[in-house]
């Protein structure tokens, strides 16, 4: 196998964090980067127009179309998972929305190993278990949104407006039958994160530690989304280049 020369680092995926960390890493004199992308270029027309993710989503060109496993809270239904195949990944395709979260929801981020690299033309398709409505708290969430959309469209101020219940029907009143209803129509937003997620040093479940160093792992970090042990009150997007912006702070301190 030809040798693709040496490199200070190797950055697997150019999507938000990848591009940005490649970005900042490369600012010192003499760094050389090798950065890893498995899509091709971003150069679809669609993906420089806000609304043109609606016609990137679900678009064999711009999207690796992975799909969910069947999940049996959503009565069974596989979701489509939409993943850019593109250069800046899944940024490529989103709504180009930055939205500020809740400070508490960050305040708590301040705490699978990856799988032999296969063939980056071809990537294996992922095994994605979302487990929707999953805990009690995820379906008690679930139930009280249309509960509450019925409160709002029932107010006196509304009634010039005559509003009737469309999806789910009236029929579904208890929290149970609202959050079974949630599953048999509810979607994603596309904001995954928590694949890998930091965590303290006596956390059974996090992969990566506080400067995103994977745990037992020399010389190896994870610098996207998949480090969040929550998602974020607001889109993800800036979140992301927050981590990697962190992280290169981490590396040139280290090195």
């Amino acid at each position: 196998m030809e040798s693709a020369g040496e490199y200070d680092y190797v950055i697997v995926a150019a999507g938000t964090a990848g591009c940005l960390l490649a970005n900042r890493l490369t600012r010192r004199p003499a760094t050389r980067i090798l950065l890893i992308e498995a899509g091709g270029k971003d150069d679809c027309l669609w993906i420089r127009i806000p609304v043109g993710y609606l016609y990137c989503i679900d678009n064999p060109r711009t999207d690796w179309l992975f799909p969910t496993e069947r999940e049996p809270r959503l009565g069974g239904r596989a979701l489509l998972y939409a993943r850019a195949k593109a250069l800046g990944g899944s940024a490529a395709i989103d709504g180009m929305t930055d939205m500020r979260g809740l400070a508490a929801r960050f305040s708590r981020i301040h705490g699978q190993r990856p799988q032999p690299a296969a063939d980056l033309a071809r990537p294996c398709a992922p095994q994605i278990a979302p487990n929707y409505l999953g805990t009690p708290e995820d379906r008690k969430v679930a139930a009280a949104a249309p509960a509450l959309t019925r409160r709002i469209v029932a107010a006196p101020a509304r009634a010039k407006y005559r509003s009737q219940a469309f999806k789910p029907g009236p029929h579904y009143r208890t929290e149970e039958q609202l959050a079974k209803a949630a599953g048999l129509i509810g979607t994603t937003i596309f904001h995954p994160v928590g694949t890998c997620r930091m965590g303290a040093a006596g956390d059974p479940l996090a992969v990566v530690d506080s400067r995103q160093r994977v745990k037992g792992v020399a010389r190896l970090r994870v610098v996207d989304a998949s480090a969040m042990p929550w998602i974020t009150s607001g889109n993800t997007n800036a979140p992301t280049l927050r981590i990697a912006e962190k992280a290169a702070q981490l590396i040139h301190d280290t090195h």
